[in-house]
């Protein structure tokens, strides 16, 4: 599928070392047994999972920008085993997959021995990033990754039933599904800025949290259409505009692409305020001040480089649209896959 060029008015920035993080990437995957040597062998540099992570890591110290490309890498993978659950009618394995997931999420200290490797890799990036901040910020960090499995729990039972969302329902399902909740905490990470919780409430951030969350997973939709319709996967921006007003497919794309052109501008209005009326209103000292601009350039690059990234990713580029499970979808619970018992991973070095 021709995806249209996607347009915003300011340009993204890349972690300057972003060679050597995904490296090191391709060497957490295999130790922590979410892909296998086989399939890193095959796949994982034309994936380009990790680089999707040095798009919105600048500024980062040199262990927030791993920790960012580690666990982008982690959550398509992540992303590729529900699908397979899905495809497959696994559902008693999904749920055991939730049920450990969201207790991690609330303490990944408590990550237990499991043949499935998904939640050690997690739990190993979560105590990676868990001392950079306060409890205050882990304690909305916690609740927005519960967030986020109970989106993908959601979909397992839309798609399994085969259920249809109106357009206002998809937009609030897809920023769980999508995880962008959870990404846009770590904006501050790459920020070096933990942002007060009275800025972080203002009406005026949460309007740029939420402009880029639907910018960047409508993007996803469209340069994932042809390999989700391959699986039947109604969920997207695109199959959910045609199913609702009937408009038919490159109708409900350009009414996609006004969508996020929209969001752009919304961001940009909610920026401006923040730098101004609402960062007097709250008479913000200059640290705090500089910590926000900050954040907001990472919510730019995440805005600027999505577009850009799906291009060169074979998750999009080599998708075969007739086949329900991609080539790169690895069953990480089968024999094959796994090269240890997977807990913890040792401390990443």
């Amino acid at each position: 599928m021709d995806v249209p060029r996607i347009e915003v008015p300011f340009t993204g920035r890349i972690y300057p070392d972003a060679v050597s993080v995904c490296a090191r990437t391709r060497q957490w995957v295999q130790e922590t047994g979410m892909m296998s040597p086989r399939m890193a062998s095959q796949n994982f540099d034309q994936l380009a999972y990790p680089q999707l992570g040095t798009c919105y890591s600048f500024g980062a110290t040199r262990e927030g920008a791993q920790i960012l490309a580690d666990l982008t890498t982690w959550f398509f993978l992540f992303d590729d085993q529900h699908d397979r659950y899905i495809i497959e009618s696994r559902e008693q394995e999904w749920r055991q997959l939730y049920a450990q997931l969201t207790a991690l999420a609330r303490d990944p200290t408590k990550a237990a021995e499991s043949a499935n490797p998904v939640p050690g890799a997690l739990a190993d990036i979560l105590l990676r990033t868990a001392p950079h901040f306060s409890t205050v910020w882990w304690d909305r960090f916690a609740r927005h990754w519960a967030n986020v499995f109970a989106g993908y729990d959601q979909e397992f039972d839309n798609r399994t039933k085969g259920q249809c969302e109106t357009i206002d329902d998809y937009v609030e399902l897809r920023r769980c599904s999508v995880a962008m909740i959870m990404w846009m905490d770590l904006v501050e990470l790459a920020a070096q800025a933990e942002l007060p919780p009275d800025l972080h409430r203002t009406a005026e951030y949460q309007e740029c949290i939420e402009a880029t969350v639907d910018y960047c997973a409508w993007c996803n939709d469209l340069h994932s259409l042809a390999k989700e319709s391959a699986a039947a996967d109604t969920s997207n921006i695109v199959t959910v505009i045609d199913d609702a007003t009937g408009c038919g497919h490159e109708a409900a794309i350009q009414e996609a692409l006004r969508m996020m052109a929209a969001r752009v501008q919304d961001f940009l209005t909610a920026e401006a305020a923040l730098e101004t009326t609402v960062a007097d209103r709250l008479d913000l000292p200059l640290p705090t001040r500089q910590g926000l601009h900050r954040c907001l350039m990472g919510m730019r690059d995440w805005i600027a480089n999505m577009d850009g990234w799906h291009r060169i990713s074979d998750r999009y580029l080599g998708a075969d649209p007739q086949a329900p499970i991609q080539a790169y979808n690895e069953d990480l619970t089968t024999a094959d896959s796994r090269q240890t018992q997977h807990g913890v991973p040792a401390p990443h070095s």
